[in-house]
């Protein structure tokens, strides 16, 4: 019970920014239906990301312009290993199989 409990904090911790100040983007997949999302993996930022998070969480003149760039980012980052992640997600959630290739990503960003 202990390491299952151990392995939920550590799960929790690794979606929430740290200490470092750095952005975590926690990933989400969903399909065409757009009934249901699923958690499949978070990564953490840059400093040019916690700068663009930054602005985009004061709300400030070019909020709009640092979302954008914040959307490029992450799609960049999720492009480069597509088809490797669509795999993993897949042996995690089989019954997306059917939709490999149609999946939507999507991310909530957790910045302090």
């Amino acid at each position: 019970a202990q390491e299952m409990e151990s392995y939920r904090q550590s799960m929790m911790d690794s979606q929430m920014a740290g200490p470092d100040g750095f952005p975590v983007f926690n990933l989400f997949v969903r399909t065409e239906l757009k009934n249901m999302w699923y958690p499949c993996g978070s990564f953490k930022g840059d400093e040019k990301s916690a700068a663009l998070a930054q602005n985009y969480v004061d709300d400030g003149l070019l909020s709009s312009i640092s979302k954008n760039q914040l959307d490029a980012g992450v799609g960049g980052s999720l492009a480069r290993d597509e088809s490797r992640l669509e795999e993993t997600i897949i042996r995690g959630y089989p019954q997306l199989r059917k939709e490999k290739g149609k999946l939507e990503y999507g991310y909530k960003l957790s910045y302090p």
